[in-house]
């Protein structure tokens, strides 16, 4: 199978929110973030309380913990996204806008842009997942090929392929971020 196509900047970012998304390491330290944070401002309401018998001071940062884990996953998620676009644009700018073929068949993929030619054995990747607006094909080892859907004529017939591929499907239309 082969496709021609541009990447231009969403599509990078799209990639990267995805693999961030389904990392265990990061949602581990975006939670650990969320409850360490409020526990020490509960904590720290706590002391007040005891020290001095100010119920108002323990109220605000107690208050301030009870926000602090609502709305830290909203800011996180907001922050990092700002980041990604950030890096994005600093990284790949040289390859948005350019257009790249892929092919795949039974032994790899193949990449073609203007800096170069590149295979990759098909042993490398394990999962072939559809978003609302991507296709990923991705590895254990964070390896990732990112096809836009729209860019794919016949998408039926890449998702009939992952067994032949050894991929495995994975259905992500509802994912966002």
């Amino acid at each position: 199978m082969k496709l021609s196509y541009t990447l231009e900047e969403e599509d990078f970012i799209a990639q990267y929110l995805y693999a961030t998304s389904r990392s265990v390491t990061v949602q581990r330290k975006w939670a650990r973030a969320r409850i360490i944070f409020a526990v020490t401002y509960f904590l720290v309401g706590i002391v007040l309380y005891n020290k001095d018998h100010n119920l108002y001071s323990a109220l605000v940062f107690v208050a301030l913990g009870v926000i602090w884990y609502l709305l830290y996953p909203g800011y996180v998620r907001k922050r990092y996204h700002k980041n990604v676009v950030d890096h994005v644009r600093k990284t790949f700018q040289s390859k948005t806008g350019q257009p790249c073929e892929l092919v795949i068949d039974k032994d790899g993929i193949y990449t073609k842009d203007h800096t170069g030619e590149g295979r990759i054995n098909l042993s490398e990747f394990e999962n072939l997942v559809e978003t609302s607006s991507h296709f990923f094909i991705t590895g254990p080892s964070g390896i990732s090929v990112v096809i836009p859907i729209h860019t794919v004529a016949d998408a039926a017939m890449l998702k009939s392929k992952t067994k032949d591929l050894r991929l495995t499907y994975v259905d992500e239309k509802d994912w966002k971020w």
